[in-house]
């Protein structure tokens, strides 16, 4: 480096070249000045020395030969710093750079900004004060210590009429899009009159190697770079071609263009758009994990703020500080000082509906409000009884699991009930009656008693043993359970079609033993799918069988065989055929296996299955422990009847053949609504669909012809090791754990009638 004139060198050193091609390399000069550069591929062989000068071509056009400079009559230096006609000191200032009135100083504007302020009370953008000024008696005096701020930018203001305080920011709204909130503050934003895009966001959206098509509006010569170019651009163009080699600027005032593409030019497209939250630059990163933890108890509750500190890495020399920000009913809560406790003041106003959330804010400590964090918000906390998992229009298909859905306290009944519950705090309590119905005739038995539609089971989450009435009660003791509840409908084994109905949830506070007042109701709208059918399958000696669907075929074969089987269910009915008639099969016994269980009725000889003894009918309970609930067994006619009832109201009907065959059983098999789509074995799969009911254990479907589909009869037959006829012993991990069925709830008004079978119905005359 040299002095000017370039008679003394500064200083020498050394650069490492940038290839740019065969016969050029490019070599990065430190500073303005002048300079000696040689190049070469080591210190002992160089080029020779030539002179060059290091300037700033906006401001100045200096000639390297003579060594002089001089400054452009468009632009300002000041204070050593370069700036354009008609460039700001800093965007709603009073000065400008106007070189007719003096090249080395600002001048006043001839046409000042003309500074507008959009004003929005209830607003604030959180964390971003550059200045805070106390003692400020009004908005209007806060906006002008805005506007006459001369130690930095200042493009916002926000003023506190409580505390009588100004705050003046750097930034508006579009700069900090997440950090906008609600509160009882009036926030003022600056701009200028002439501001092309007022509020939002001025940029320059670039298409690199792209020009505009066609003649422009304006063309400036001697342009050095695309900033400059695009400060030409300012508000009077929508696009701004460049081009860096022939130092050119093209302006185009036109809102519809054509580009193509062009090797040397970029194209800027002024653009006026919304705060960008795509992840900031030289920040530290997101908080994550924010959520809110409530603690509720006699004499300190409490709502505070978390989130996963594990993420942050702590970096000595740039340590990372964190904020907290809470809103309250959708305002900000305002702090003193930032904390991860909400304030006491506002716990202490906490009731039914109350929506509470937090954010973290974090930033650099060296320079906290140029280097704020994406705000991360937790999910809002609502003091209430939530409902959840529960739609607005419910399918109940007969024989199906039907709906679930949980109900929960978010707070003790002394919060949720702060503002209308009065007297002994010991009997506060929020309850939920229960009431549904079907939009149609009630139906009944013909004895006159009704039949449920749908019914309703609840209990509490890891405590099965509290469980279902019409009425929850939530109180201070266990405010914190969660209720799980399966509305149902009822399997009736009656063809009474589909029936719309409604399903009403009424929360009340409870102040007394005998005063409550009401808080919500919650109703939605449910259909009942009706799945009966008039199917029965039918094993009819010797023995003719017919499908659930109707098909009909004969199995003239000897064994034991399957014919019923329910496929997510371990249920199963088995017949037992052995020779009669000289010449055919019949029914000499039945066994139904629901779990472990195996109810057997038998006309069979024990140690002989194919003999033609006479023999009684018999039956026999096999069980391990505890009989499986809802497996019912009735017996009619001094034994000669028998019907059994499955836990899913499936029946099993079993009587003698009362042909001259008479010692030997018939069996017919009436579905259930579970059935539904769920059965296989010798009675086919019920579903509507006679083409199906020939399906093979592989899910195949036989598609022989005639009444005697042997393959299909035979692929259905037990191997003798597998037999049930002396009941069933569960081998490996099979788990027959017996639970306690469910206590379903038939309601009205939060009362009705409970059982652990009220999801099933017969009528009574149906069991005999």
């Amino acid at each position: 480096q040299l002095k000017p004139g370039g008679a003394t060198t500064v200083s020498n050193m050394t650069k490492k070249a940038i290839f740019a091609s065969y016969n050029e390399v490019k070599c990065p000069l430190p500073s303005k000045g002048y300079f000696r550069v040689a190049v070469g591929f080591n210190r002992n062989k160089t080029s020779n020395f030539k002179t060059f000068m290091s300037f700033n071509p906006i401001c100045l056009d200096c000639d390297v030969e003579l060594e002089t400079c001089m400054q452009k009559n468009d632009t300002c230096i000041i204070k050593g710093e370069c700036y354009m006609a008609k460039e700001k000191s800093f965007p709603f200032s009073e000065f400008e750079c106007n070189p007719s009135q003096n090249a080395t100083n600002w001048s006043k504007a001839q046409v000042p900004c003309n500074p507008l302020w959009s004003v929005q009370t209830g607003k604030k953008i959180a964390f971003h004060d550059k200045l805070i000024i106390g003692n400020v008696s009004n908005a209007d005096i806060c906006r002008q210590h805005c506007i006459k701020e001369v130690r930095f930018v200042c493009m916002s203001s926000e003023y506190t009429d409580k505390q009588k305080e100004c705050r003046l920011s750097k930034y508006r709204v579009s700069d900090a899009i997440d950090y906008f909130l609600s509160s009882k503050d009036e926030l003022a934003e600056l701009y200028c009159r002439e501001d092309f895009c007022k509020l939002k966001k001025r940029m320059f959206e670039a298409q690199m190697s792209m020009a505009v098509v066609g003649s422009s509006n304006l063309k400036i010569n001697n342009v050095w770079t695309s900033n400059q170019c695009m400060f030409y651009c300012k508000n009077q163009c929508q696009y701004a071609t460049f081009n860096a080699k022939r130092h050119l600027c093209l302006l185009y005032n036109k809102t519809d263009v054509k580009m193509m593409h062009a090797i040397g030019w970029n194209t800027y497209t002024l653009k006026c758009g919304n705060a960008d939250l795509s992840p900031k630059k030289d920040v530290p990163p997101q908080a994550e994990e924010v959520k809110i933890m409530p603690s509720f108890n006699s004499t300190n509750d409490t709502l505070t703020c978390h989130f996963n500190e594990s993420s942050l890495q702590q970096d000595p020399s740039n340590m990372i500080k964190v904020d907290y920000i809470w809103e309250f009913d959708n305002l900000e809560v305002p702090q003193q000082v930032s904390s991860n406790i909400l304030p006491k003041e506002y716990v202490n106003k906490l009731k039914y509906g109350s929506k509470v959330r937090c954010a973290v804010s974090l930033c650099y400590e060296e320079n906290c409000e140029d280097s704020r964090s994406t705000l991360s918000w937790s999910e809002k906390y609502i003091a209430e009884v939530k409902v959840t998992n529960l739609t607005d229009d419910i399918v109940l298909k007969e024989g199906h699991d039907g709906v679930y859905f949980m109900i929960q306290a978010t707070a003790p009944p002394k919060i949720l009930g702060a503002d209308v519950l009065s007297g002994d705090m010991k009997f506060w309590a929020v309850t939920v009656d229960f009431d549904y119905g079907v939009n149609s005739s009630v139906l009944r038995c013909p004895s006159g008693v009704e039949i449920p539609q749908v019914v309703l089971a609840w209990h509490v989450k890891d405590s099965p043993s509290i469980r279902s009435s019409c009425q929850m009660s939530i109180q201070a003791n266990n405010w914190n359970s969660v209720y799980v509840l399966n509305l149902k409908a009822v399997a009736d084994n009656k063809i009474d079609g589909n029936k719309p109905g409604y399903f009403k949830m009424t929360f009340s506070y409870k102040q007394s033993s005998s005063s409550s007042i009401n808080l919500k109701e919650v109703t939605k709208q449910f259909s009942v799918i009706d799945l009966d059918r008039p199917a029965v399958c039918m094993s009819l000696n010797d023995p003719h069988m017919t499908t659930f669907d109707g098909r009909y075929y004969n199995n003239f074969y000897l064994g034991e065989y399957i014919l019923y089987k329910h496929k997510t269910l371990r249920f199963e009915v088995r017949a037992f055929y052995r020779s009669c008639n000289g010449h055919a099969s019949c029914n000499c016994a039945v066994a139904i296996k629901v779990n472990d269980d195996v109810f057997v009725v038998s006309k069979c000889n024990a140690s002989h299955a194919v003999t033609s003894t006479y023999e009684p009918i018999t039956f026999k309970m096999y069980r391990f422990g505890t009989l499986t609930p809802g497996f019912k067994i009735h017996i009619h006619d001094e034994g000669r009847k028998f019907v059994i009832t499955l836990p899913t109201g499936t029946r099993v009907i079993i009587r003698p053949s009362n042909t001259y065959i008479t010692d030997f059983i018939n069996i017919w098999i009436k579905p259930s609504a579970a059935d539904f789509g769920q059965t296989e074995g010798l009675c086919g799969t019920f579903d509507d669909d006679k083409s199906n009911d020939l399906t093979l254990p592989d899910g195949t479907v036989y598609k022989g012809e005639g009444l005697r589909p042997d393959t299909f009869s035979l692929a259905w037959r037990v191997d003798p090791k597998d037999t049930i006829y002396n009941g069933f012993c569960p081998e490996g991990k099979e788990d027959f754990e017996i639970n306690e069925l469910p206590l379903y709830c038939s309601c009205k008004s939060g009362s009705g009638t409970c059982a652990n079978d009220r999801d099933t119905f017969l009528c009574p005359f149906e069991n005999s």
